[in-house]
């Protein structure tokens, strides 16, 4: 499958997050949007119609001219629903939620997706609610129910499955995520009773450092010592 992101006319209630990057490239949770969906659709080729003046920057690699193309709105994100409907689909066939236009698919990779394009297409409106964000402050409420789908994505064990850590208060260790390649410096306080936390590769927790879930700290991050 091929796959092609691309942004509506409401990716600008997005600023000033997407002044210099893509819709898709923000993150909610642990992953990137594109990430999600390239963990679930495992496409052979990913690609992304983009604004002008971001062309430059993030600049989309060319699809295959003869193979099918799978068009998401950058704002939807995967669920198991919608994977089930996407999976059932058909050449022509253009999902939508309440008039949003949600995924296309094409029978081959398009110069230009237009709304005139969409309103020839099969329209099918779902009968679900999908997971999407409308304003920039949905980031922030999908946040935590994104950390603990990433993390079952990702397949994360919990520490209380993995390793012991030592001169660490940890509550609710079924609960927390840490990579192997961590640093977690001594009188470091986790709190994961009220959601998840994730501790990604190579990033350092400072000693003293207080964390409440549900929060992730992606690759490479440090938290300071006392924050």
């Amino acid at each position: 499958m091929q796959i092609i992101f691309f942004e509506d006319t409401i990716s600008r209630r997005f600023k000033p997050l997407t002044l210099t990057r893509p819709l898709w490239d923000l993150r909610i949770g642990i992953l990137t949007i594109l990430e999600k969906w390239n963990y679930c659709l495992e496409p052979e080729f990913i690609g992304w119609k983009t604004r002008r003046n971001l062309e430059l920057l993030f600049s989309s690699p060319s699809p295959d001219e003869e193979k099918a193309c799978l068009y998401i709105n950058s704002r939807f994100l995967p669920s198991e629903q919608l994977l089930k409907s996407i999976g059932n689909a058909k050449i022509n066939d253009a999902f939508y939620y309440k008039d949003e236009p949600v995924c296309f698919l094409s029978a081959k990779p398009l110069d230009e997706l237009t709304y005139a394009k969409l309103d020839s297409a099969n329209k099918i409106d779902l009968n679900f609610k999908p997971v999407f964000v409308e304003y920039l402050w949905g980031l922030l409420e999908l946040n935590g129910p994104q950390i603990k789908e990433d993390i079952e994505l990702l397949n994360i064990k919990s520490v209380s499955e993995t390793h012991n850590i030592k001169d660490t208060i940890l509550e609710k260790p079924d609960n927390i995520f840490i990579d192997e390649s961590a640093t977690i410096e001594p009188g470091v306080i986790l709190m994961a009773n009220k959601g998840p936390i994730y501790i990604g590769p190579n990033s350092v927790i400072e000693a003293g450092a207080i964390l409440k879930g549900p929060v992730a700290i992606c690759n490479n991050a440090t938290v300071k010592m006392t924050a």
